[in-house]
């Protein structure tokens, strides 16, 4: 397992690598010990509903918001909303339809959070 997370805690923005190395949780690039306690939330945290924006074509806005109808292994949640954001849809688009079944094989499914015409 090996992720690279953006650090939110100061305008930094810290790029951290977070691996496995013989059994043992290695966090590196952070600048302070800051970014290291908000690794290991973010790994904590859990589970989570993720809520973002899928590209819109044909429509009135550009972006269509959505989000998981289930909660996502906190450790996914950055690739769901990549997956997410570099999403296309061409409206129309019903409130409540699936945008994207089963992301990332976790059972969650992508719902549209509004209509687009």
């Amino acid at each position: 397992m090996k992720e690279r997370i953006t650090c939110a805690i100061c305008p930094m923005a810290c790029e951290i690598d977070v691996f496995e190395r013989e059994g043992d949780l290695i966090i590196a690039g952070n600048r302070c010990g800051r970014g290291h306690e908000f690794i290991q939330k973010h790994l904590d945290e859990g589970d989570r509903i993720v809520t973002g924006r899928c590209l819109l074509s044909g429509g009135q806005m550009n972006r269509l918001p959505v989000s998981t109808n289930t909660k996502i292994p906190g450790k996914l949640v950055n690739q769901v909303l990549e997956t997410i954001q570099n999403t296309r849809v061409q409206a129309p688009i019903k409130r409540g339809q699936i945008i994207i079944e089963n992301i990332l094989e976790t059972g969650a499914n992508v719902i549209a959070q509004r209509k687009a015409l």
